[in-house]
Parts: structure tokens; C-alpha cells; sequence
């Protein structure tokens, strides 16, 4: 429907993304995250998923130094300093295919219930310590 495409305007890797919203106050936590984007016809994106949108970045990008997979999802093997990413201060948006990250160093949601974190404007993966009240911003996706 309608709705549907005004909810995920975004292509890219075969998969329409929604925009980020500017609001703060539109932050949620992971339960509400994942509620929000069925609620609109779509889901969290995987570790997969989100890896895709990183780019000048190599550690981060898909297939790179960082461990994290859909498969791989707990700290200990899977975190490694290759998920720390790039510079923290980029303010040209210059680690997303879409340039998120000109403005605050923002963290999104991804669909793994251990609760890790991405962030485009220092191009990094970094875990929660979410005790059900934490609340980061959400980019939802919808398959193609």
C-alpha cells in the first residue's frame, strides 16, 4: 500500500529502508523498536542487514575485521576490535550509503536480542547493557 513506500523510501541492498527520524524523543527500546517496525509493515535489520550500509570503513563493512554476523552474535568470540570501527568525529556522514551521521553520534537497533548497537557517524558496532529501559534510534527494513 501507500503507507508501505512512504515508510521505506530507501533502496539499497535489496532492501527498502526506512529514514531515520530527527526527533529524540522518537528514540525507543528494543521491544518498542521491533514493534514499531512490524507495525509499519517491516522488521529490525539483521547484523547483515545494517552491515550493508556501511561504507569507507573496511573493518565494519561486510566481510571485514569485525566478527559479528547473523550467525556470530555474542560478545565473546564475536566482538573484536574491528567492530570499534573508524574516527568517532565524521560529520560528513561519510561511513553510510546514505550519509547518516552528519549530525550526533546516533545508535540503532538491530534484530539480534543480545542487543547490539550501530552507529554511522564513527562506523561502529558496540553491545548493550540494556536492561529492558535503554532507548536508541530505529531504522526499519522491508524486503524487496
Amino acid at each position: 500500500n501507500g503507507n508501505e513506500s512512504n515508510f521505506f523510501p530507501r533502496k539499497y541492498a535489496d532492501l527498502h529502508w526506512s529514514c531515520p527520524v530527527d526527533d529524540f524523543d522518537e528514540q525507543k527500546t528494543w521491544n518498542d523498536a521491533k514493534t514499531h517496525c512490524v507495525a509499519n509493515g517491516g522488521r529490525l535489520p539483521t547484523f547483515s542487514d545494517m552491515r550493508t550500509l556501511f561504507r569507507n570503513c573496511p573493518q565494519v563493512e561486510t566481510d571485514g575485521e569485525c566478527a559479528l554476523t547473523d550467525i556470530c552474535t555474542t560478545y565473546d568470540p564475536c566482538y573484536t576490535d574491528g567492530c570499534n570501527g573508524c574516527a568517532t568525529d565524521d560529520m560528513k556522514g561519510i561511513y553510510s550509503v546514505f550519509c547518516d551521521g552528519k549530525k550526533e553520534n546516533r545508535t540503532y537497533w538491530t534484530s539480534h536480542s543480545n542487543l547490539f548497537m550501530m552507529g554511522f557517524r564513527g562506523a561502529f558496532i558496540v553491545p548493550s547493557s540494556d536492561d529492558g529501559t535503554q532507548t536508541h534510534f530505529v531504522l526499519c527494513v522491508q524486503e524487496k
